[in-house]
Formats: structure tokens, sequence, C-alpha cells
């Protein structure tokens, strides 16, 4: 498996995220996470839950933005995305394999802005209509709907 590099949206100011529950997290992944590592615990590593052990941090109810925001654990945060301890919605939301053409998230973004659905598959070839059914005038069962304009000519 390939090294990955972390390019935090969140340190950019992208992806800060206020959840329902009142937490300010880093971004909206973080709280998917937090609430799956919460009910599943046996299901995430150690270094996944490093939000489930410092949620008090996030706690809009008890500690004001500024407070969160100066905390010295959102260092340990920092520190773990370039460490290799860092918790696998990073990896995942912010990594880019160190081995890929692009080195940096930002450039992933553009290209995935601009690689649409019509560059994925060719768009196929119209299909010629059914061909006239042999049933007599008047019968009763009526014969194939065609969806196609017709074309003039």
């Amino acid at each position: 498996m390939s090294e990955v590099e972390i390019t935090p949206r969140c340190l950019k100011g992208e992806a800060i995220f206020v959840s329902n529950d009142g937490w300010l997290l880093p971004c909206c992944y973080v709280h998917i996470y937090l609430r799956r590592a919460m009910a599943l615990p046996d299901k995430f590593t150690y270094n996944d839950h490093w939000f489930t052990r410092n949620r008090d941090l996030f706690d809009l109810k008890t500690r004001t933005v500024a407070e969160i925001l100066a905390d010295p654990r959102w260092e340990e945060l920092r520190r773990s995305w370039t460490d290799g301890t860092a918790p696998t919605v990073c990896y995942r939301t912010c990594g880019v394999p160190t081995d890929m053409p692009f080195k940096d998230i930002d450039a992933v973004r553009q290209r995935d802005r601009t690689f649409t659905k019509l560059d994925r598959a060719p768009i196929a070839e119209p299909t010629p209509p059914p061909a006239a059914s042999s049933a007599p005038a008047g019968a009763s069962e009526p014969g194939p709907i065609s969806r196609r304009r017709p074309q003039p000519g």
C-alpha cells in the first residue's frame, strides 16, 4: 500500500462543521465517523477513536468556538496527520497517495470537477424504430409504443 499524505481542508477553513448535537468538528465526515464509533466501538481502531476520546473538546454547549479552536488537542490532531496516527476519516477524506501524479487534494478536486459523467461513458447510438406490426388494422392489441420523435422525411 502506498503512503498517503493528508492535506486537511479544515485547516483552510473549508469544512468546519457544526452538528445538530452541538459539536464543532473539523468536517461533516468526522461527525459521521464519530457517531458510528460511538455506536459500534469494536468496529473502529484506537486512532479512529481520537474524536470519541476527545469529544468534550468539540462541545459547543460547554465551550466557546474560541476555546475549542485554542485547545492544544487540535495540535495533537495536526501532528497525527503527519506521523501516521491520524483517524481513518482523515485519510479517506483528505488523503492523497504520494505515488499519484497530483500531490495536492485541491488538484484532485479540480480534476473531479472537470471529469463529468459524460466523460466516463460513450454516448449510445440511437436504436432503430421497431418493425411495423403485421396485425390487421383494428386488432384488439395495440402495437408497440414508440417514444422517439418521428423523423421528417
